[in-house]
């Protein structure tokens, strides 16, 4: 409790005197770079970054409530690696790629929608660094939001072995690498070796564990109260529709696989070709249907394993 109110008075603090610091603070912060200097892994510290709790371990308090927007965009639902419980569903998924075409229609209309001063596009998978036009994409989100942290989430194993080109562009256009510390990547070492190559390199988290959140297959579970405790509101983004959540958007891969029928509705998600933003950022505020399905005040912890790719994995 102690801990907590602390933490309150902390982010209140912060609150208050970020506007004041901030015109003195942008010349140094507009663009962020976390590889030499006072700001290494300061500004947005993602050594201690974990996306599912605000435990004020970043500069300023939580760097993550004062962005004006942030969202994902999975580039492909396939992985290299076969995780078990993968959220994503990758070990089931079948193999594919977003267009070129779908992603800059999406984040184009982001940028319509929110601008990019305080913005954090995360590109994620699956795994994104087998997308065969990553280069590409990269490229196209600087130009689109050129003063956005835009990273990409990858657990590694392609991290050494990419083309020259891309290692290139991605320090050119300062983009983010975090690198999820699977046990059997040895992550430090990866990131040594893009920060070498003078590119932005984290790990997503410091110690990794793997979590369970127990999917309800007969969708019994209270909509509001799932919803109130969710710590996983991502912004996800399938085909130009974003929901709170990145289920609604992958659940088709667990019901393709296992022949279920884990049904999504219109209150999962919202098209960002037919609505303003203020539209949108209200309805993300909103309960899911989707979170009939959802058994998120249990959380099963385990060690890293591969998949087996069975349904006691993911209920």
């Amino acid at each position: 409790m102690a801990h907590t109110n602390f933490h309150n008075l902390q982010k209140k603090f912060w609150g208050f005197i970020t506007p004041l610091l901030k015109p003195f603070l942008k010349p140094f912060i507009s663009k962020f770079d976390g590889r030499r200097g006072w700001f290494a892994g300061r500004y947005i510290n993602m050594d201690r970054y974990d996306s599912s709790v605000d435990n004020g371990c970043y500069i300023f308090g939580s760097f993550r409530n004062r962005l004006a927007f942030e969202y994902e965009i999975p580039l492909t639902n396939h992985c290299n690696l076969n995780c078990q419980t993968c959220t994503a569903f990758s070990p089931i998924a079948e193999k594919s790629f977003l267009s070129m075409e779908i992603f800059c229609r999406d984040v184009t209309r982001m940028a319509e929608l929110y601008g990019s001063e305080n913005i954090w596009l995360r590109m994620v998978g699956g795994e994104p660094l087998l997308h065969p036009q990553i280069t590409q994409m990269i490229h196209l989100s600087r130009k689109l939001l050129p003063h956005a942290l835009i990273s990409i989430t990858t657990n590694g194993l392609l991290a050494r072995n990419m083309n020259e080109n891309f290692y290139t562009v991605a320090k050119n256009n300062n983009i983010v690498i975090l690198n999820s510390p699977y046990p059997p990547i040895n992550a430090d070492d990866i990131i040594t070796f893009l920060r070498n190559l003078g590119i932005n390199a984290f790990k997503t988290v410091e110690n990794f564990s793997t979590r369970k959140i127990p999917l309800d297959i007969e969708g019994t579970q209270n909509a509001k109260i799932s919803f109130a405790r969710c710590t996983y509101r991502c912004n996800f983004i399938v085909d130009g529709m974003i929901s709170r959540c990145f289920y609604p958007g992958v659940i088709i891969h667990f019901n393709k696989y296992f022949k279920k029928d884990l049904k999504t509705t219109d209150k999962d998600s919202i098209d960002i070709h037919k609505h303003t933003a203020k539209d949108i950022k209200e309805f993300l505020e909103l309960p899911m249907d989707f979170c009939r399905y959802c058994k998120n005040d249990i959380y099963e912890y385990s060690e890293w394993k591969q998949s087996s790719k069975q349904i006691s994995e993911w209920t």
